[in-house]
């Protein structure tokens, strides 16, 4: 009984630092998810524009101009880094310029995304109408992104309210 009870000390006395862990993952999850789940649903209110496919290509998430000089490419191989397929293209807003590289709110992996987006056509993009910075080629979220981001929250604040609950218990039985 008095190594259960010694068990129970320690983690009581380590109880800050869990806390912080436990609530720090609860606020991590939630600041990487929740903005990912409201922008999906602001881009279906952003407006549909002609947008022409500048350069299509494998490549690292660096500058284009790095990612387009052969002995850098050769450099990103030789040390790991996984090249993903990179689409820039143009568009125009009231008669200014733009450029973007961003293809959705999901990242791209698939390397079969450059066959729909060649270089040097025409397509569609998504425009913010409010930030005409703003703009991607997809809009649609999958379903699974949406299930993963809420499971994460859900999960995270499970494991709040269990550790709550289980402080609070453990801290009851060492004063009776």
């Amino acid at each position: 009984m008095t190594h259960q009870n010694e068990f129970l000390k320690l983690i009581l006395e380590n109880k800050i630092l869990c806390s912080i862990f436990v609530i720090g993952l609860f606020v991590l999850t939630t600041y990487y998810s929740a903005p990912v789940l409201l922008k999906s649903r602001e881009v279906k209110n952003w407006t549909e524009t002609k947008c022409y496919i500048k350069y299509s290509y494998m490549g690292t998430d660096y500058s284009l101009a790095d990612a387009l000089t052969t002995r850098k490419k050769k450099f990103h191989r030789e040390s790991g880094f996984k090249e993903v397929p990179q689409i820039v293209y143009q568009y125009t807003i009231k008669g200014k310029q733009y450029t973007s590289s961003k293809y959705s709110l999901e990242p791209i992996n698939n390397p079969n995304i450059l066959y729909e987006y060649p270089k040097e056509t025409w397509s569609k993009c998504y425009v913010n109408p409010t930030n005409p910075k703003e703009a991607f080629l997809k809009i649609h979220f999958s379903t699974f992104s949406y299930v993963w981001a809420i499971l994460k929250i859900v999960a995270t604040f499970i494991i709040l309210i269990v550790y709550g609950a289980y402080i609070f218990i453990t801290r009851n039985e060492l004063t009776t």
